[in-house]
């Protein structure tokens, strides 16, 4: 059983509203971090501003509360930031990741006024996509914060989805599980379908095309247009689909206009309708990153390595199977590097395991130029780095054996492309 260490905490970082939310040990569920009562009071808008006055930064809607000539607005922050952009606010230019700093730092004080932490154990952030850009971004942000990354994971709002519902009652995703996502751009559509055939579990998230007439404007200005609306788009999304629970979030959602229609689909089906299933989610990720037997499924996204690699050598006296990269990584975050002891050999070979075809290949580094011929072994120093999904560079380098063996400071270097 886990023992109660720091606070589990979940971010959810949109280019409008950002939401929070802990773990908490007594009711064992995310708690979202409210301001007041009401859905709305648990969005933080998006805003950063530097205050002339006070020479000072504030977020959220402590902008409203300031004299309009003694605040400097960054506009579109979050959008402008995840594009890695520079920006200028008042008389001074920053990179993108110095303004992040400044508002993440200000979001865990808010986190604080309102659950007082002593310290926080793991925190995962969700972000509709990220992009590796963003990734690096945020990982010199947190560092910067005081957080290895032992301590965080950056996930999109699909693998956020995917923590929250695998947390649910089994037999609430024994089938399908559908989203459907109102925003002011329109009404986005999600399946998830969970594989148990694959091991590890395998899950993937179909997207139907965003129906752009149906928005928050018209929700506003018609709802029973936009009710008839809903209640078509959604018949055709789920027709192909066998269903379990339907989940509507979005800001679009927040009024009762779409009860009526989500009660027609609910015969066989759950129905949820709320704004913090993406928070919540992030939470629950940190919760199963923390455990003693984290979950073990797979969520495959177009940014996911679907192959692994391994190589076979002597540990402790016996022959084992040495993983080196995993697969379903994030190719930018897929790399790694250790240290070989070659004894008697002039090539090394690496097995490479296909994740969704099961089928596995090798291919071999050739030591040419090596010599081995004083002490029988040299060591090795074998890098692997995806460059795109699909290509792995692999590097083997030449240590030597200290002064037994000197190094011929040679590189082999080994090309993998799906």
């Amino acid at each position: 059983m886990r023992e109660k260490a720091g606070l589990l905490v979940g971010m959810d970082i949109c280019e409008d509203y950002v939401q929070l939310t802990y773990y908490d040990n007594e009711l064992l569920s995310p708690e979202s971090v409210s301001r007041g009562e009401g859905e709305e009071q648990y969005l933080i808008p998006a805003r950063l501003a530097y205050r002339k006055s006070k020479n000072d930064w504030i977020i959220g809607d402590e902008l409203d509360k300031e004299e309009p000539g003694d605040i400097v607005e960054v506009q579109d922050f979050i959008k402008n930031a995840c594009l890695y952009e520079e920006i200028r606010v008042y008389d001074k230019t920053y990179k993108a990741k110095q303004l992040m700093k400044i508002f993440l730092e200000a979001l865990l004080n808010v986190l604080n006024s309102f659950y007082p932490f002593n310290e926080i154990e793991y925190m995962g952030i969700t972000f509709p996509t990220v992009t590796k850009e963003m990734s690096f971004m945020m990982n010199a942000v947190l560092k910067e914060l005081g957080f290895e990354k032992e301590k965080y994971i950056l996930l999109t709002h699909d693998e956020a989805f995917l923590y929250y519902t695998i947390n649910q009652k089994i037999e609430l995703w024994l089938n399908d599980t559908a989203l459907f996502e109102l925003e002011e751009d329109g009404l986005h559509f999600r399946i998830l379908t969970i594989s148990k055939k694959l091991e590890p579990i395998t899950a993937k998230i179909s997207k139907k095309e965003k129906a752009e007439k149906l928005n928050k404007s018209l929700v506003r200005s018609n709802q029973e247009e936009s009710a008839n609306l809903f209640h078509t788009l959604s018949l055709m999304a789920l027709e192909e689909s066998t269903v379990s629970t339907i989940y509507a979030v979005g800001r679009g959602f927040i009024d009762a206009w779409a009860d009526g229609v989500l009660r027609k689909l609910s015969p066989g089906r759950r129905i949820f309708r709320g704004q913090n299933l993406y928070a919540k989610g992030a939470c629950l990720a940190a919760k199963d990153k923390t455990s003693d037997e984290p979950t073990d499924i797979v969520l495959m996204e177009e940014d996911k390595t679907t192959v692994g690699f391994s190589l076979m050598a002597v540990k402790d006296g016996k022959n084992t199977e040495i993983t080196l990269l995993k697969p379903a990584l994030k190719w930018y975050e897929a790399e790694t590097e250790i240290d070989l002891i070659i004894k008697d050999e002039d090539e090394l070979g690496i097995q490479i395991n296909d994740f969704i075809t099961k089928k596995t290949s090798q291919r071999f580094i050739s030591f040419s130029g090596i010599s081995t011929a004083e002490a029988g072994l040299t060591r090795i120093r074998l890098s692997l780095k995806f460059t795109n999904r699909d290509t792995c560079i692999i590097k083997a380098s030449d240590l030597g054996f200290g002064s037994f063996v000197p190094t011929t400071n040679r590189v082999w270097e080994l090309i993998w492309e799906k």
